[in-house]
């Protein structure tokens, strides 16, 4: 993964675009294509409608640091790092308190986004983590 951030610290702004698309994905998921299978998951419906609406401000925040001029991109970047390792937490305390409930499928669903949003999260991390480490010793 420290190759894969030393990448993204030459083009930080890349990880807005991967976030931005994961969350739209993600909100597609939980919003649009879930709340079908419902009774398949195990899930309740407001739970999907309700989470959904959290990848789309991310999402919206990602696209607007991705089109942004500012040269803030550490400091988006750690929003958008902190706020991912938040909702990984909420949907794994939301799976948990759900699991009596939850058959395999909705089980399976959350354990993979909680994978990839902590995945990304600590990617995020990392590159932040290069990109002021370069910017320290560039100073002195």
């Amino acid at each position: 993964m420290k190759k894969l951030a030393q990448v993204y610290a030459q083009k930080p702004k890349q990880l807005f675009l991967v976030d931005g698309f994961g969350a739209l994905i993600s909100a597609f998921c939980l919003g649009g294509l879930l709340p079908m299978f419902e009774v398949q998951l195990g899930i309740p419906h407001y739970m999907l409608i309700s989470l959904a609406i959290f990848p789309c401000l991310f999402a919206a925040f990602d696209f607007f640091c991705y089109f942004s001029r500012t040269s803030q991109a550490t400091n988006c970047l750690n929003i958008i790092a902190t706020v991912n390792i938040i909702y990984a937490a909420l949907s794994l305390g939301l799976t948990i308190y759900h699991f009596g409930t939850m058959h395999l499928l909705g089980i399976t669903y959350f354990a993979i986004e909680v994978i990839i949003v902590l995945v990304i999260g600590i990617l995020e991390f990392k590159t932040i983590k290069i990109l002021v480490d370069k910017n320290n010793h560039s100073l002195t």
